[in-house]
């Protein structure tokens, strides 16, 4: 056991021993490695300093103050790095600047190129002794980059204001002119930057001009010149040219267009101009010019409302509409229009009416309009109370079924609707304007119908329900009118001038006695139960109904006389000879 336990320890001692040996060799060979390197970095650098090739030194000494272990030639070292501090400074910063120079004037990059320029020119570079400049620019062209550049861009900023065409470019170009360096300019910089502007806002101007009729190309005018205007303001250049130009041209255009009829043209013009300008062509003239048309167009609209011409006038008042509201003075013209058109005043559309009249001075109102509508039967009444300036209206509605109407007639409270009838003249619907409703009253067909005792009674002539060509008493109740008959005269057999009623519906008490019944009865005047066979009358009915004994109030027609002998008083006299229309 103790034999294989030593012999164990001593194959890990000399493995140990073979590990420690290799790190040793590395660590010799880096070591050698690490002198020659170095030795070689600093002879190298030496050579090239000689040569003058600052760059590679400089390069050459940084490499080899990266070797720690060895000194070697040291003070040398630190002194070329001294004496090269400038390559160390300089020397990627320039080549950086180089590259970026390049890279941003040949892609176009313009704001890249003059921020990196900036840099350039505050970098301290500037402040190198000439010859360091030189060498280092020999080697990284910067400022040649940067003539090309400026070069570059120069020309499309004079190809941009001399040809406006894309206002991204030409506002660009007015704004990065006065970064150019002095030097790139042919003569008085100040004066090539202001030819240039001048030259740029004519050419639009001029474009502008072209394009003036529409307004919406006005507005892209007036747009297109206070960009000009602020742009020019920015860069501290004078636009008093443009003034000049534009000023009179706004003034002209704004004249000729008050003169037309169209006011929404013109409008457009105004509001373009009143929402574009600003103070550096702003014009009394042209505001005088707006301000003129619209009192006068206002003051047409006025007129046109006098003369009635409401349609006309609503239209002005809308299309002056962009100016400022006349809502206020279309609500009142509208209902001036309904006040002479009262049609507009009813709920439903005219054309829905199968019958309208109007009438003033009526149901308390100063104007009324009654209308029939189609399809629903409903009766509309419209009262107007006050003038046209100012009024109320009241609107009121029942139901009398839909029919064809001849006419309306109106009298005091009550509304006479006369539709066709196959038998009589028409069929009156007779309705009331009762505690501000509609009321149907009365359907009667007859020939004609005649309002009396305002309205307590009608006088209807040929009723349906009875004789035809007789008027019957229509008499008002709280529920509409009842037929009180035939309108007849009251007199009596008595009268001694009796034969004056001939030709005339009368009504009489009479008695048939016994004797005297039969198809032509005779009846008697009788008084206190007295009866006087001389003051009789001849009754028959149109029937030819048989007339029995009794007493009677006859309603006839006193047609004509006959004459009889009386015996008694030996002489002829006259009897009476009268149809019956009514008895009871």
């Amino acid at each position: 056991m103790y034999k294989i336990n030593k012999y164990i320890r001593g194959k890990i001692i000399y493995r140990i021993s073979l590990v420690m040996l290799g790190l040793l060799v590395i660590l010799v060979y880096n070591k050698i490695n690490h002198i020659v390197k170095k030795v070689s970095l600093v002879n190298e650098a030496a050579f090239l300093y000689g040569n003058e090739k600052w760059i590679e030194t400089e390069a050459m000494l940084q490499k080899a103050e990266k070797y720690k272990w060895f000194n070697y030639k040291e003070d040398i070292l630190e002194s070329y790095l001294k004496e090269l501090q400038w390559i160390t400074e300089f020397d990627p910063l320039i080549n950086r600047i180089t590259q970026e120079a390049s890279a941003s004037y040949s892609q176009g990059l313009y704001e890249d190129f003059l921020t990196v320029y900036k840099e350039y020119q505050h970098t301290g570079f500037n402040q190198l002794e000439q010859d360091k400049r030189q060498y280092l620019l020999k080697h990284y062209p910067a400022e040649t980059e940067f003539e090309q550049g400026w070069k570059t861009f120069k020309d499309l900023m004079q190809k941009a204001l001399n040809k406006p065409v894309d206002p991204v470019q030409y506002q660009w170009a007015k704004g990065a002119l006065r970064d150019v360096p002095d030097e790139y300019f042919d003569g008085n910089k100040e004066d090539e930057i202001k030819t240039l502007f001048v030259t740029c806002d004519i050419t639009l101007f001029t474009s502008a001009m072209a394009i003036k009729e529409e307004y919406l190309l006005f507005q892209k005018l007036l747009s297109d010149m206070n960009a000009i205007y602020e742009t020019n303001k920015k860069y501290g250049y004078s636009s008093k040219w443009l003034t000049a130009r534009l000023k009179p041209f706004i003034e002209k255009l704004i004249i000729e267009k008050s003169k037309t009829d169209q006011i929404r043209e013109f409008a457009n013009y105004a509001k373009v101009y009143q929402a574009k300008v600003r103070s550096y062509y702003k014009s009394q003239t042209v505001e005088d010019t707006i301000a003129k048309f619209i009192q006068d167009k206002e003051d047409a609209a006025k007129h046109l409302v006098d003369a009635q011409k409401y349609e006309e006038a609503i239209k002005i008042y809308q299309e002056m509409g962009v100016f400022k509201s006349y809502s206020t003075e279309i609500s009142q013209v509208t209902q001036m229009e309904k006040y002479d058109h009262a049609e507009l005043l009813l709920r439903q559309p005219k054309e829905t009416y199968g019958f309208i009249k109007e009438g003033t001075r009526g149901f308390g109102g100063e104007k009324y309009i009654i209308g029939l509508q189609k399809g629903t039967g409903i009766l509309e009444l419209v009262v107007i109370e006050g003038t046209r300036d100012e009024y109320q209206s009241s609107t009121y509605e029942t139901v009398i079924g839909e029919m064809e109407i001849k006419d309306i007639l109106f009298e005091g409270e009550l509304i006479s609707l006369l539709s066709p009838s196959e038998t009589r003249s028409y069929t009156y619907h007779i309705v009331g304007f009762l505690e501000e409703k509609l009321t149907v009253l009365l359907r009667v067909e007859a020939n004609h119908v005649e309002v009396a005792e305002d309205g307590g009674l009608l006088r209807v002539n040929s009723p349906l329900s009875g004789y035809e060509g007789y008027d019957y008493a229509y008499r008002r109740t709280d529920n509409g009118y009842i037929d009180e008959g035939i309108i007849a005269q009251p007199v009596s057999l008595g009268e001694f001038n009796f034969t004056a009623h001939i030709g005339k519906v009368i009504r009489f008490d009479c008695y048939v006695p016994e004797e005297y019944a039969g198809y032509t009865a005779l009846g008697m005047y009788h008084a206190e139960g007295v009866f006087y066979p001389d003051t009789a009358a001849e009754l028959y009915l149109e029937s030819g109904e048989f007339i029995a004994s009794g007493y009677y109030t006859i309603v006839g027609e006193y047609l004509d006389n006959t004459m009889y002998h009386q015996e008694e008083l030996a002489m002829d006299l006259v009897r009476p000879s009268i149809k019956i229309l009514s008895m009871n």
